[in-house]
């Protein structure tokens, strides 16, 4: 449940839709707010989108960018070592 408050301007335009379109005025502000939401949405990287899905499990490196140079040696090492 979500309460707002509009200037007197807005409710009264909001009215004039909801008689015009035979809606309730909660209709016209539900596929106004869910329009604006699905727009917004697109606007969000892929990254954004999935962030809360994406963690980062106990076995990942999370300092790959502080130490590159140690990871580069690392890696060359086990290439050559085969």
């Amino acid at each position: 449940m979500l309460t707002i408050k509009i200037e007197q301007e807005m409710a009264k335009e909001l009215d004039f839709l909801a008689k015009r379109k035979g809606i309730s005025t909660l209709d016209v502000v539900s596929d106004a707010l869910a329009f604006y939401i699905k727009t917004e949405r697109k606007k969000l990287s892929a990254y954004e989108l999935g962030r809360d899905l994406f963690e980062i499990g106990e076995i990942a490196k999370t300092d790959l960018s502080v130490k590159v140079k140690e990871n580069v040696k690392v890696g060359l090492t086990k290439k050559h070592n085969q």
